[in-house]
């Protein structure tokens, strides 16, 4: 039962958009998320596009809410983007489960947020599950000679420099601590979550609003990117990460700049979010979109 005045919606999907998001591919986003969530969801679009994408999207579907955002850009102001629509989302909504999805990543199969919500109640220790340690093949992901030592050093080097220890006012003994903290709950520096789509348990997305960590001033200032920053601060209030994207029985096929395998397979697997559907082999976006829209008994690009 929602005690509080807020509207209650069992699950919320934050995506950012930016300049260089065609707004076809948006579109295409809401429509499949529009088919497969149902009706009890709120989506919230990051706009930081700086030339009105998040207006077109609402003339298109009114009940969207839009939090405008700076230019995302590299580095953590992306972090700074997102936490704005998780805090706007935990200040205006009660929810079940948050989910946030890049544009280039799409709802293939249904109610995925069900399955999120089931995984969470089961594992209240989890706030963050996605593409973690395995993918959807059950490899082991940063395998090989540099495993997670390239996320490793960015947040050792930010944590552990001199600055760090000798300057107490600078983002970088702001972040120390909350790494400090992160590994005392039992993380491991360079471990993260893959940002290309990852629910958030109620429960993480509450206590980081809390903690004041979802838009903070000296963590925007940090080179981090926000997938390997938010990894920390949920590990900093303390929840762990987990693998959501491993074999056939969870719902996530995640890849970093490509399909993870063709969209046929993925259909036959039962897959429900992919990313990224930028291409697979010598398939293009537009080919991509028309195959998952074609399942849904729509067309790419909709009219």
């Amino acid at each position: 039962m929602n005690l509080s005045l807020k509207p209650h919606y069992k699950s919320i999907i934050v995506i950012p958009v930016g300049p260089n998001e065609p707004l076809a591919y948006v579109l295409d986003d809401l429509a499949a998320i529009k088919h497969y969530f149902g009706t009890d969801h709120k989506i919230i679009i990051d706009d930081n596009s700086r030339c009105g994408k998040g207006c077109a999207l609402w003339e298109r579907y009114p009940d969207i809410d839009i939090v405008l955002g700076d230019y995302a850009g590299m580095w953590a102001r992306l972090y700074t983007n997102i936490g704005k629509a998780i805090q706007y989302a935990c200040d205006t909504y009660t929810f079940d489960v948050l989910l946030r999805m890049d544009a280039d990543a799409l709802v293939i199969g249904p109610q995925p947020d069900d399955d999120a919500i089931r995984y969470f109640k089961l594992h209240p220790e989890q706030g963050l599950i996605g593409g973690y340690q395995f993918n959807y093949k059950e490899e082991p992901v940063y395998q090989g000679l540099l495993g997670w030592w390239p996320q490793n050093i960015a947040i050792s080097w930010q944590a552990f420099n001199p600055l760090s220890w000798l300057v107490p006012f600078t983002h970088f003994y702001f972040f120390r601590q909350v790494v400090l903290r992160a590994v005392r709950m039992g993380y491991s520096i360079g471990h993260q979550i893959n940002g290309g789509a990852y629910f958030m348990s109620h429960a993480c997305a509450l206590r980081l609003r809390q903690a004041g960590l979802l838009v903070h001033p000296k963590l925007a200032a940090l080179r981090l990117t926000e997938d390997v920053l938010i990894s920390v601060l949920a590990a900093s209030v303390g929840f762990r990460l987990g693998t959501f994207d491993r074999g056939d029985d969870t719902p996530f096929a995640l890849e970093w700049g490509s399909m993870p395998t063709a969209p046929q397979e993925l259909i036959a697997r039962k897959k429900k979010i992919t990313h990224s559907v930028k291409s697979w082999q010598d398939m293009t976006q537009p080919q991509i979109r028309a195959i998952f829209a074609a399942c849904r008994g729509q067309t790419f690009p909709s009219s």
